[in-house]
């Protein structure tokens, strides 16, 4: 660890979650500092059924049951930390913010993923794995609210400055 949080070397650093955490409504909250502009695994559950995946520093992708729902480009450089949300809820909308402000926004399906073992920091695979820090990673049972999003950005970010 270190005072921003928990540093991600690239080859074998991860934290394992247990398995059966995942609500079928929640918030996915973080801040994230890639070192490199690389294809990185933040969170990732057995056969991407949830994962959040930043493809060489030009989208960022959530998956839901497996596939990508929704997609945005990333508004920030390397070596920068960035407060990064994703919401969802099963059929509905589900939206990633970034400091604050939505990126993206894409329909999530009907469908429960239940019993997934996650891993911060790297793909269920093993591959990907994230370069840079991750501090203060929060996992809610319910879809946070856009003004619930910026308290907590607002809240915090004095530490990542």
């Amino acid at each position: 660890w270190q005072p921003k949080g928990r540093y991600f070397d690239g080859t074998d650093d991860y934290i394992v979650l247990p398995a059966n955490w995942m609500p079928s409504t929640g918030t996915i909250e973080m801040w994230v500092k890639f070192d490199l502009a690389l294809s990185h695994h933040l969170f990732s559950s057995d056969d991407n059924e949830v994962s959040i995946y930043n493809s060489a520093g030009t989208n960022i992708l959530f998956y839901y049951d497996g596939a990508a729902r929704i997609t945005s480009v990333p508004d920030w450089a390397t070596n920068t930390f960035v407060h990064l949300v994703i919401t969802y809820a099963r059929n509905t909308t589900g939206y990633i913010y970034t400091n604050g402000t939505e990126l993206g926004n894409g329909a999530i399906p009907d469908t429960a993923v239940t019993n997934v073992a996650t891993r911060l920091g790297e793909s269920s695979s093993g591959a990907n794995d994230y370069t840079g820090t991750m501090g203060e990673v929060r996992i809610y049972n319910r879809a946070l609210t856009p003004l619930e999003i910026q308290h907590n950005y607002l809240a915090t970010k004095w530490r990542y400055r």
